[in-house]
């Protein structure tokens, strides 16, 4: 439940900007609502806190994916252009969201290395339940799935079966329309 309010109340915004040299990042920690800096409940939501996140890195951008580890220490963020961007989630003392720590964006195996739109169009990803990562991607409707590994997203994956049906698809009519 803890994980669930932390994802709901995570608002994080995505900012890309083309520069030269090494990739940056910073966070700004944001409150729930503008005009009421006080506010921190929707109803029976507590606002836990809110960061908004600026890259400066021309491959970060199109986030259509994002997943919080259990410990909620690490985000992991896939993007339409096949890459993957990892932070590592801040806490104040009373636990609420405060900022984060850019770890990497790397390109994802299986991706095509970038030369075909049609397959780094990353739609969604799944933690399976015995470990590694489930992930969906457009255009070239397919499911690949990535072994459990130390480091996650950064070995091979095996193409699992498509559901029935989804050849049919155009577009961004697959996966992420189901």
């Amino acid at each position: 439940m803890n994980r669930l309010c932390i994802a709901i109340a995570l608002a994080v915004m995505f900012a890309a900007s083309p520069a030269a040299g090494p990739a940056a990042a910073q966070s700004n920690p944001i409150g729930l609502h503008q005009s009421l800096p006080g506010q921190d409940r929707v109803g029976r939501l507590l606002w836990r806190g809110g960061i908004e996140l600026l890259f400066d890195d021309p491959d970060f951008g199109g986030i259509s994916a994002m997943e919080i580890e259990s410990g909620g220490r690490t985000l992991t963020m896939l993007t339409d252009r096949g890459h993957m961007a990892e932070v590592f989630l801040e806490y104040d003392v009373a636990g609420n969201l405060a900022g984060a720590k850019f770890v990497s964006i790397k390109r994802v195996p299986g991706t095509g290395g970038g030369a075909d739109p049609r397959n780094t169009g990353i739609e969604a990803i799944a933690r399976m339940p015995q470990g590694g990562w489930l992930v969906a991607f457009e255009q070239n409707h397919r499911l690949l799935h990535y072994p459990r590994s130390f480091e996650p997203l950064r070995i091979s994956p095996r193409q699992l079966n498509p559901p029935p049906g989804i050849e049919r698809a155009r577009g961004a009519s697959g996966i992420e329309a189901a």
